[in-house]
C-alpha cells in the first residue's frame, strides 16, 4: 500500500506516517509540502491521498479539485484544523472520502482510513448531529445555500 500525506508541516507528515504504519507491515508513504507537489505526487500509483485542507498554494478547494479530476478513483481524505461543518460538507460534495479534524485522535484516524480503505466515507459525528442536518449537502444550518453563507470562497464544486 501507498500513501500520500500532504501537509506543510513535517512534524504532522510524520506523526500521520508514523500512526499509520499500525494498519499493515509494509506500508510506503510519500510526502507533498504544498499543493504544487501535491499535484506532482498524484501522477505516482497511489492508494490514499490524505491532504490538508490549507497547505501553501491551495486555494479554497482548489488542489482537491484537481487531484479529484486527475486521478478519479483515488480515495482522498482530508486532514485539517477547521472544523466549520460547511467547509466539511463541501469538502466531501468534491469528491473527498473523508474529513478529518486535526483535533481528532490517532485512533479516529486510523478508523477513518480503514472505513474508507474499504470503500466507506467517514463523515465526523459533528457534522452528523448538526442541527441542520437535514439541510442536505451544500446547504448550511438554516438550509441556506453554503457558497452564500461564505461568501463563495469554498464552494467551488
Amino acid at each position: 500500500m501507498k500513501i500520500l500525506i500532504a501537509d506543510d508541516h513535517r512534524l504532522i507528515i510524520d506523526a500521520v506516517a508514523d500512526k499509520l504504519s499500525e494498519l499493515e507491515p509494509g506500508i510506503e508513504f510519500v510526502a507533498a509540502v504544498d499543493a504544487r507537489e501535491l499535484l506532482e505526487r498524484v501522477g505516482e500509483p497511489l492508494d490514499l491521498a490524505l491532504v490538508d485542507l490549507s497547505m501553501p498554494g491551495a486555494d479554497g478547494l482548489s488542489h482537491i479539485q484537481q487531484v479529484r479530476q486527475r486521478c478519479p478513483d483515488l480515495p482522498i481524505i482530508v486532514l485539517s484544523g477547521q472544523e466549520d461543518p460547511a467547509v466539511m460538507r463541501d469538502v466531501l460534495d468534491c469528491g473527498a472520502q473523508g474529513y478529518i479534524p486535526k483535533a481528532y485522535s490517532p485512533a479516529v484516524m486510523v478508523s477513518a482510513v480503514r472505513l474508507v480503505m474499504a470503500g466507506g466515507v467517514y463523515v465526523p459525528p459533528m457534522l452528523l448531529s448538526m442541527s441542520g442536518r437535514d439541510a442536505g449537502p451544500g446547504a448550511d444550518a438554516a438550509g441556506q445555500p453554503a457558497e452564500a453563507a461564505r461568501g463563495g470562497r469554498w464552494a467551488t464544486c
